[in-house]
């Protein structure tokens, strides 16, 4: 049995790798999700089954409670297709559970694991970069619409998964540049996050542009050092934003806020149209979303807005989950120095989120995974083993003074 599981964990170990790297270079979306079910959610599955897992932490089992009433609202719904949504969703939340289990199951070996999936990101991301430019160059009718163009997986055909991949990848690769002593290695990392930026720029990717500058920001000044500079400036850009509406009038100021948000004010408009009167529970979670933009000849079938998505799909209880989720997972993780990239990642997840995030939280592997749940399963892990090491320390030094 024990050399049961440490194949598995084995298996899992690398298979976790391989799921990062094959988000940017799978030839397919189909085909990166099929990576992630035999690769990792199987393994998960068999060393849980034979008891390798452990006693699971309190956050840990919070996270999947709450992560398990995210997807209640499935019990509720209209649908004719009943039995199918709940299938559906039950499958949803086991793999979305996964991507925090993965880190815990693998905790002995965590920090191998993270350094090993960092240069699997920036890897997968060089190569999906230079093929999306490869397109760009060669393919003279090319035009980056709302559709997307071709490309590798998710990357360069849909721009706003190319902004949100390529962002993870920067801050990636800029941290690891910082820790090379190699000039030469130093010089090739930051070529490779100019070629990162670049691809940002091709895709358009203005929400993954302002994510990572909010990142940079913050981590040259940190919040609870400048807390009141950065209220003051909140503050400020309410007060511009009340006297524009007050200006131009409420019509114009929404015309505007819209085309700078490509649409997403006219989105949240029909959102909150369609809830009204559903504000507890939602509207359930029918299989498909439409979403009418104006001037656009199809619809979009997102809210563009992971927590909009979850109050539409589920009301104010699932909003609440979300939120408390989020909560949760920012209380108890990791804040040592060893984390900080991760932490950036999760940053640029939470303010990627407001905007451009797809699809319901609890869902199949897509791209929210990759700067949400991965780095937050990890920071839970790391926070985990910290306070042990921590409890451990003071546990010999009380030893010591007896």
């Amino acid at each position: 049995m024990q050399s049961f599981r440490g194949f598995w964990l084995g298996m899992l170990f690398w298979g976790m790798v391989l799921w990062v790297f094959s988000f940017f270079v799978s030839a397919s979306v189909g085909a990166q999700d099929k990576i992630f079910y035999y690769a990792v959610a199987l393994p998960v599955l068999l060393v849980m089954v034979s008891g390798g897992g452990g006693r699971l932490p309190f956050v840990l089992c919070g996270v999947l409670l709450l992560l398990f009433f995210l997807a209640v609202p499935v019990l509720w719904s209209g649908d004719a297709e009943y039995f199918n949504l709940v299938g559906r969703y039950l499958r949803y939340f086991f793999l979305t559970s996964c991507v925090f289990l993965a880190p815990f199951l693998l905790r002995v070996s965590l920090e191998r694991l993270s350094e090993l999936m960092i240069w699997a990101i920036i890897g997968g991301a060089i190569i999906a970069a230079i093929l999306q430019w490869l397109h760009f160059v060669f393919v003279l009718d090319f035009r980056l619409t709302s559709h997307g163009v071709g490309g590798v997986g998710g990357i360069g055909v849909n721009p706003n998964v190319t902004g949100a991949a390529m962002g993870v990848a920067f801050l990636a690769a800029l941290s690891v540049s910082s820790t090379m002593k190699n000039g030469w290695c130093r010089a090739l990392l930051l070529c490779a996050c100019l070629l990162f930026l670049s691809s940002m720029g091709l895709a358009l990717a203005r929400t993954a542009f302002v994510a990572v500058v909010a990142v940079l920001v913050l981590g040259k000044f940190p919040l609870r050092a400048f807390w009141l500079y950065y209220l003051l400036a909140s503050v400020g850009a309410v007060f511009l934003a009340v006297m524009f509406w007050v200006a131009v009038g409420q019509e114009v100021a929404l015309r505007h806020a819209d085309t700078l948000l490509t649409g997403r004010v006219s989105i949240w408009s029909q959102l909150l149209s369609d809830v009204s009167g559903h504000w507890w529970f939602g509207l359930g979670l029918q299989r498909d979303l439409e979403f009418y933009t104006p001037g656009l000849s199809r619809p979009y079938m997102t809210a563009h807005n992971i927590y909009f998505q979850a109050f539409r799909n589920g009301g104010f209880f699932a909003l609440s989950a979300l939120v408390a989720l989020v909560l949760l997972i920012l209380r108890n993780i990791d804040v040592s120095k060893a984390s900080t990239l991760w932490r950036n990642i999760l940053f640029f997840g939470l303010v990627y989120a407001l905007v451009d995030a797809y699809y319901y939280p609890v869902s199949d592997p897509n791209s929210n995974w990759l700067f949400l749940w991965l780095p937050a399963g990890y920071l839970l892990v790391a926070g985990m083993k910290s306070k042990e090491s921590q409890a451990v320390i003071g546990a010999r030094g009380n030893s010591g003074s007896i």
